[in-house]
């Protein structure tokens, strides 16, 4: 008998491989790349950093408050994938 969580990787693993590109193949990979990238927590907190060092008032303040919930963001998920494991 298989556990909820097994049929749920089953069907995450499934999912994950139907959804697989080629690596270099064309401009699907080249768009996926991009995209996947868009979201890396440097990008963000280099451009934080940025706006907050050019700026005064509603922008420092929201850009070190940004850069703070990234961090916490990145612990979280850092810790979600050292108890999860998955391969």
């Amino acid at each position: 008998m298989t556990s909820s969580f097994e049929r749920f990787l089953q069907l995450d693993k499934k999912i994950s491989n139907s959804l697989r590109l080629t690596p270099g193949s064309g401009a699907g990979w080249k768009a996926a790349v991009i995209f996947a990238h868009s979201g890396d927590s440097w990008f963000w907190m280099a451009a934080l950093g940025i706006t907050w060092l050019l700026t005064k008032g509603f922008w420092h303040n929201w850009s070190a408050f940004v850069a703070v919930c990234i961090v916490i963001q990145a612990l979280l998920v850092f810790s979600i994938k050292f108890v999860f494991k998955r391969s």
